[in-house]
């Protein structure tokens, strides 16, 4: 079977693989907290086995600070495989190719991603390591929020240490 990575800026994202990740958000992502997250990624990395979308996630760009200090982040958002087509390696083949792509494309430092108790092993697997918060985030009302998000990883990228302190994310969450 041929399975390729794909990345796409918002502007080159094609409509149908868009109106795709709407039906696949709305399967993957039921709306159970309180938390608005960044929607729209500065990459979109689509993974196609045999020509057809099977999984998708989004890479934000940005410097936050990490116990006061500047820390160039790639951050990991939306990371979505429908359920026919889980189990097969393709999150993982994603995530792989991303992270090649925060590290020498992007120049990132650490990747960073928010996730559930339920999938640090899968993470875990693939070199992400979990760092205690408390996380710093915007909310589009102005509000500056510190939440004791469940899981919080990394993945080192450029052989640094991962910093102690609070996880400010200067902007809104991903």
């Amino acid at each position: 079977m041929t399975v390729h990575v794909e990345f796409y800026t918002e502007e080159d994202l094609p409509r149908s693989i868009g109106e795709t990740l709407t039906a696949w958000g709305q399967v993957c992502f039921p709306d159970d907290h309180d938390i608005t997250w960044t929607y729209t990624p500065h990459w979109h990395v689509l993974t196609r086995a045999e020509r057809q979308p099977v999984s998708y996630l989004g890479i934000f760009e940005r410097t936050g600070m990490v116990g006061g200090k500047p820390v160039r982040l790639g951050g990991i958002g939306s990371v979505m495989t429908p359920p026919e087509h889980r189990g097969m390696g393709y999150s993982s083949t994603a995530l792989e190719a991303a992270a090649a792509f925060m590290r020498d494309r992007l120049g990132s430092t650490f990747g960073l991603l928010v996730t559930g108790p339920k999938l640090i092993g899968f993470y875990g697997r693939l070199g992400w390591q979990r760092v205690p918060g408390p996380i710093r985030f915007w909310q589009p009302d102005g509000a500056d929020r510190s939440e004791r998000i469940d899981v919080i990883m990394i993945l080192p990228l450029a052989g640094e240490p991962w910093p102690d302190g609070l996880i400010d994310l200067c902007g809104l969450p991903w």
